[in-house]
């Protein structure tokens, strides 16, 4: 039986002439994955500034009024918790997901760069649909793929350039076959 899981460092040898070694491309997703990166710098810049400012509140405090210490905590502890979900949400929201012979290899986009983790078919628990309800006239459609061992599930944005949903809507029963 095959480990289930993330296998750390799994790469697989490319074929003659291929890049991603033949693999199947399911999903691609760059232009989106350029949107999302700005979106986490300038909420990086915005958290910084938070934690800047809460910085300052909490060392004019001594001269100032008591209340402005709290604020400067609050600040503080709001930036760090901006920025961290960012972070989170940068290692779950899919780039590329591409299916090998007997894996799955999934791009996340990563903080300076992306990241690739190799699960195998056992391991892909569920795939589910959200978003397909307007609000305001904006539809922004998601897939989310749960895999076993990992608390939050991959994102994958409907609006990809290049989406197989109803493949990669069968591959956790891929998994139960095997």
């Amino acid at each position: 039986m095959a480990p289930r899981g993330r296998r750390i460092g799994h790469r697989s040898k490319p074929a003659a002439g291929s890049r991603d070694g033949g693999a199947r491309l399911l999903y691609d997703n760059r232009r989106q994955a350029r949107k999302v990166r700005w979106v986490s710098v300038g909420m990086a810049v915005f958290s910084g500034a938070f934690v800047w400012w809460g910085a300052v509140l909490i060392a004019g405090a001594d001269s100032g009024p008591a209340g402005d210490a709290y604020a400067g905590a609050f600040a503080v502890v709001f930036g760090l918790l901006c920025a961290a979900a960012m972070a989170v949400y940068r290692r779950h929201y899919v780039v590329r997901l591409s299916l090998e012979m007997d894996a799955v290899r999934v791009t996340t986009l990563g903080w300076l760069s992306a990241t690739e983790d190799v699960h195998d078919f056992q391991a892909l628990v569920s795939v589910n649909r959200y978003g397909d309800s307007s609000f305001d006239g904006v539809r922004a459609p998601w897939v989310t793929l749960r895999v076993a061992g990992r608390r939050i599930p991959y994102i994958l944005d409907a609006q990809a350039e290049r989406f197989d949903e109803r493949t990669v809507h069968g591959l956790p029963r891929r998994g139960r076959r095997r």
